[in-house]
Order: C-alpha cells, then sequence, then structure tokens
C-alpha cells in the first residue's frame, strides 16, 4: 500500500477521526474504537502497531470478538482486513483527505 506517508505513521487526529465513525460490521455508533490490523502483511510485529491510517471502525464487540478469535479466524467470518479497509475509505472520502494533509 503506497499511499501511506511511512509504515508505522502515528496521527492521534486521524484515530480519533476513524473512531467517530459507525462500526464497520454493525453500523453501530457511538463507543467505536479505531483497530490496527494484525500481522506480517501489515508490517506489524516486533513491538510494532500497524500504520494508523490502516485502523477500521469497530464496535466494542466486534473488537473484542477480533483479539479473541484472532486475525486468520475473525478474517475468515468477515473477510480480509484489506477487504474492509478499502470499503471503509471508500465510504468515508474524509479519511482519504485526512490522510493527505
Amino acid at each position: 500500500m503506497t499511499f501511506f506517508k511511512k509504515p508505522h505513521a502515528r496521527d492521534r487526529a486521524y484515530r480519533r477521526l476513524a473512531a467517530s465513525k459507525p462500526c464497520v460490521l454493525c453500523g453501530s455508533t457511538g463507543t467505536n474504537a479505531p483497530h490496527h490490523p494484525l500481522g506480517a502483511e501489515w508490517n506489524t510485529g516486533r513491538a510494532y502497531k500497524a500504520c494508523d491510517y490502516t485502523v477500521i471502525s469497530l464496535c466494542h464487540f466486534h473488537h473484542l470478538e477480533y483479539h479473541k478469535l484472532t486475525a486468520g479466524p475473525w478474517e475468515e467470518k468477515y473477510g480480509r482486513h484489506a477487504d474492509i479497509l478499502a470499503d471503509f475509505l471508500a465510504r468515508h472520502p474524509d479519511l482519504v483527505a485526512a490522510q493527505l494533509r
């Protein structure tokens, strides 16, 4: 993914903006958390989180479910994080604009 500024960019304002969006899975609002993807595909590991521009908004239930199931089974149930992220960004163009500032 070449549109990210740097591999492990940190942007607190962007994370807050992403968390203000409805859960990408159920559409609930109010208590959402920006969720970073996990795994080698996202250049994580060795105490690194993925770039903040890869977060998706998850409600409390789906966030806990992600950590309970781990990435593989969760993606089998809901789809690949990359596909969910692409859909999330397509539905919220203000997030794309925020990445380019």
